[in-house]
């Protein structure tokens, strides 16, 4: 039997992407806990009031913790540089149903690269292709 195959159109998000930006957001709340729980850590470390052993017990947290933001952080960034490549393999296919040569475009960049061909628009959700006016 054979499987369907989602045909994908260019300028909509791709589940991939969709997934991509979850997992981003997930890490980036998860992040934003370890840095809460650093900061709790400190206050304890810095508190006159704390005792010796909470003071002990905090800063073999802390060093836990900050191990682990370290490990968050590169995850970060390796999402952040996954959801580019995404990005850039869904603009690269939206040229390419229209011809159009992006082979210049630098995922990096932070630049503006307007697509020209016919039947083919710029959206506030991306690149329409062969869409007609008013279609979103």
């Amino acid at each position: 039997m054979a499987t369907k195959k989602k045909l994908e159109t260019p300028g909509v998000t791709s589940d991939e992407q969709t997934t991509a930006q979850d997992n981003l957001a997930n890490i980036e709340n998860k992040a934003k806990d370890i840095n809460e729980a650093i900061a709790r850590n400190q206050a304890i470390i810095a508190d006159d009031k704390a005792l010796p052993d909470e003071k002990e017990q905090a800063q073999i947290k802390l060093d836990a913790l900050l191990e682990t933001q370290a490990m968050i952080n590169s995850a970060v960034e390796d999402a952040r540089t996954a959801l580019d490549a995404i990005k850039a393999q869904a603009q690269l296919k939206a040229a390419t149903a229209r011809n159009t040569d992006l082979t210049a475009v630098n995922i990096n960049k932070q630049t503006a690269n307007t697509i020209e061909a016919d039947n083919v628009r710029l959206t506030e959700r991306g690149y329409v292709v062969d869409a007609p006016k008013g279609a979103k």
